[in-house]
């Protein structure tokens, strides 16, 4: 045979396979798809109805002859009858057999078995477990459900003291039970999860008092609960969380009284609430921060408001406040700031008042006013760090004695000074409590002016007028140095009269000048004096033409007392008159 260009061996010979698996496979695929029709639920349900439908109709039909029936007495009854009555007998019987027996024996019949044994596997029922037959100590009475303890059921140790009774699951409390200690001691009563205390229930003490109820997750306090002492009076009722006061609660003494009432966070006082002694008197109300007074708040002493303001630590650290010492006397009463008197504020001394006005970190400062032992004003004024310091008034024994800028506690600027009479001694400037700059001094008997002018270091010094005290009239004008007549000058008799008019040295004519006769007013002796005595008359320096000498006597005093002057300033200045 000749075959064409485009004939394919390879492929020729795969078509033939291929037409040899068809050939031997068709009868193979019939058989396999007549099984599936027979075996598909579709017509298995369909052949069962049909044979149900034809069975049922053949036995409700009505037989047809007396063969067909049994004679029992007078009554005829159906053979089918029986049949069917006989076959639902075996049918209740099996099921008697198979779910009846175990039925009743686990419902009314207690099996006895050791714990942990082959025997309890799967088994359903109530038992009585024993420890080992030789032994016969009873662990457990109660109900298996597949070889666990499930239900109703009481367990004990291997004392045989109970332990337990009350619902298990998977061999674990659960349910409604009661727990007890070795003793026999009932220790809870409650609700149970998994072995733990969960839901609500009921803790008590070995004593048998109630300690805990309320509820409770995974053994600990959670919710809402109330906790007892063990003398029975409540302790704590409010929220728990995790086994301590969360929220809001009241906390008790054990005497029954009420100790706190507010919130709490991880058993501690926490945010707002109220703290009681244990009189039941409310001692503080605000806010708190780690068990502790922190915050916004208000302490009492007696039912009276002691403090109030912003609490650190416990302690006032900012508003109003009333202390006692040691002696229950009372303190401090006032305006705090850090835990130290701030703001206004009265001090005591043995509960007798010792100053008020303001304060500043712990001292005086501020307007104020200060006291002695008697309650008697010593100070009114302005302080600063503790000190007299801006106008102010001092007092002894109730007696103004100065009026008056001070610096530091003492007397600077502008003021008056008073004797302890009430009379006015000195107007004007001081410095570091001496008369300083300008001023006037007056005598505490006549009240009039001794003196006017400048002053340094509480002496007369630079330009002034000293006056009589008891007339009032010009002593003296002129220039001081260290409370003497130095330098130009006038003085006066009582009268007003001129008496000299000239220089001075220490108080003495020295110098230039011109003495006076204090009846006649006329001249007495002019011309250059010495220690108070005229050393050279000005007829004589004339006569002399000695006008020049007379210069430089006058340059050569002028010199002394220039000297004089330095010497002065370089010693210690005396204390000032009143001062």
């Amino acid at each position: 045979m000749k075959f064409s260009d485009n004939f394919n061996l390879g492929k020729s010979f795969l078509l033939l396979l291929r037409k040899i698996k068809r050939i031997f496979a068709a009868p193979v695929l019939m058989m396999y798809r007549k099984i599936l029709r027979l075996i598909s639920p579709t017509n298995i349900v369909g052949r069962m109805s049909e044979d149900i439908k034809s069975e049922v109709k053949e036995v409700t039909e009505k037989p047809k002859s007396l063969k067909e029936y049994f004679l029992f007495g007078e009554h005829y009854v159906a053979k089918k009858l029986i049949a069917v009555v006989l076959l639902l007998f075996m049918l209740a019987v099996v099921l008697a057999v198979r779910f009846g027996i175990p039925f009743l024996q686990a419902k009314f019949f207690i099996k006895t078995m050791v714990i942990n044994t082959v025997e309890m596997r799967g088994y359903t029922g109530r038992v009585k477990l024993l420890d080992s037959y030789e032994n016969k100590k009873i662990l457990f009475t109660g109900r298996l459900e597949d070889g666990q303890v499930n239900g109703s059921g009481n367990l004990y140790d291997y004392s045989g003291n109970l332990i337990y009774k009350g619902e298990f699951e998977m061999g674990m409390y659960s349910g409604a039970g009661e727990e007890y200690d070795p003793e026999g001691n009932l220790c809870y009563k409650g609700s149970f999860l998994m072995n733990k205390y969960d839901g609500t229930g009921i803790l008590y003490y070995e004593t048998g008092g109630m300690r805990y109820e309320g509820d409770f997750v995974q053994g600990v306090y959670e919710g809402s609960g109330k906790l007892y002492f063990e003398n029975g009076e409540l302790q704590y009722e409010g929220n728990f969380a995790q086994g301590v006061y969360e929220g809001s609660g009241k906390l008790y003494f054990e005497n029954g009284g009420l100790q706190y009432e507010g919130n709490f966070a991880q058993g501690i006082y926490e945010g707002s609430g109220k703290q009681y002694d244990k009189a039941g008197k409310l001692i503080y109300e605000g806010m708190f921060a780690g068990g502790q007074r922190q915050g916004k708040g208000r302490y009492y002493i007696e039912d009276e408001l002691a403090e109030e303001g912003e609490f650190k630590a416990g302690y006032l650290d900012q508003g109003y406040t009333v202390l006692y010492d040691k002696e229950g006397e009372l303190l401090y009463e006032g305006q705090v700031s850090r835990g130290l008197y701030s703001g206004q504020g009265k001090l005591y001394s043995q509960g007798k008042l010792k100053y008020e006005g303001g304060f500043l970190e712990g001292v005086y400062d501020g307007e104020g006013i200060l006291y002695d032992e008697n309650e008697s004003p010593v100070y009114k004024g302005g302080f600063a760090k503790g000190s007299y310091e801006g106008k102010g008034k001092l007092y002894e024994q109730e007696q103004l004695i100065y009026d008056g800028d001070l610096l530091e506690g003492q007397y600077s600027g502008k003021g008056r000074l008073y004797d302890s009479q009430g009379n006015l001694l000195y107007e004007g400037s001081f410095a570091e409590n001496r008369y300083s700059e300008t001023g006037k001094l007056f005598d505490p008997d006549t009240g009039k002016l001794i003196y006017q002018g400048t002053f340094y270091n509480g002496q007369y010094q630079g330009t002034g007028s000293l006056f009589f005290p008891d007339t009032g009239n010009l002593r003296y004008e002129g220039e001081f140095f260290e409370n003497e007549y130095q330098g130009e000058g006038k003085l006066y008799d009582a009268g007003g009269v001129m008496l000299y008019e000239g220089r001075f040295q220490r108080g003495q004519f020295e110098g230039s000048g011109v003495l006076y006769d204090g009846q006649t007013g006329k001249i007495v002796s002019q011309g250059v004096f010495h220690l108070g005595e005229l050393l050279v008359s000005k007829e004589e320096l004339e006569k002399a033409g000695t006008e020049d000498v007379s210069e430089e006597e006058d340059q050569e005093m002028e010199r002394e007392t220039g000297a004089d002057a330095k010497k002065g300033s370089e010693s210690e200045p005396e204390k000032g008159p009143g001062v």
